[in-house]
């Protein structure tokens, strides 16, 4: 009788042990909230400029939950970069709080760009998730930043230019087989010491089709203001393949055919 009480005793103890460390199916952890990672690049459509701006949930909730969003300002410290350069009007977005539908793991709110954004052009705007008690962040994501930029639906073209002294006489223009100019640029600034000047890239979204590249100097000496500073021009496409080059030693104007794609 008594070994009988003492196993007893003893499955009662480790019964009351194990009961402890047993996972409880009614307790439900809390839910953890983060964005798809800490940086992501959009690139959109003039037709499709929206970007849907998610969270996501470790576990889904019996009833919608509202999570919060904060516009970032200022420098991120991990970066030493502005947590925004975007302009005014650059984008719309739809709330500033996202709801999570009860039963889901994700809800978004809609970002809308701006479609007639220069092509060539990359912004970012930065977004957090705002702490509360009904759930926990996940530290390496609860913080977003959006780089944003128009992606050209036709043929991407670039034009580079490297300006004499005289960056004033200096224009250009691509015009189409209608004789519509498509793109132009110049004049420029004039230099205070005899060198050259690289210009910032421009970049332009062309249709299939025949154009002319033209580049002018209003004085009639080109690009050249001495032997060892002469100016250059170079029309490319995005994916690196190079339609006009040359360098300033023209009068007046000087014209170059070229075909897209």
């Amino acid at each position: 009788m008594k070994n009988i009480l003492y196993s007893l005793l003893s499955l009662i103890i480790i019964t009351s042990f194990n009961s402890c460390e047993d996972y409880d199916p009614a307790i439900t952890p809390p839910s953890s909230l983060s964005f798809v990672s800490d940086e992501v690049l959009v690139t959109f459509l003039p037709e499709n400029p929206v970007y849907p701006l998610t969270v996501y949930a470790t576990n889904p909730a019996n009833e919608s939950r509202t999570v919060n969003l904060i516009l970032l300002e200022g420098t991120n410290p991990d970066t030493n970069e502005p947590y925004d350069t975007s302009l005014p009007g650059d984008y719309v977005i739809s709330s500033m709080s996202v709801t999570i539908p009860a039963g889901e793991l994700s809800g978004s709110v809609d970002i809308t760009f701006d479609s007639e954004m220069a092509l060539g052009e990359t912004r970012n705007v930065s977004f957090e998730i705002q702490e509360s008690g009904d759930y926990i962040l996940n530290n390496t994501s609860n913080r977003i930043v959006v780089n944003y930029s128009p992606k050209c639906p036709f043929n991407s073209v670039i034009v580079d230019i490297i300006t004499d002294r005289w960056g004033s006489e200096t224009t250009w223009e691509i015009v189409n087989s209608n004789g519509i100019t498509v793109a132009n640029g110049g004049p420029y600034v004039n230099l205070a010491t005899n060198t050259t000047a690289v210009q910032p890239s421009q970049s332009f979204c062309l249709e299939d089709g025949d154009y002319v590249f033209h580049i002018y100097d209003s004085y009639g000496d080109g690009m050249i203001t001495s032997a060892s500073v002469i100016g250059s021009f170079k029309v490319s496409t995005g994916s690196g393949d190079v339609l006009v080059q040359g360098v300033g030693n023209f009068i007046y104007s000087a014209m170059y055919e070229f075909s897209l794609p």
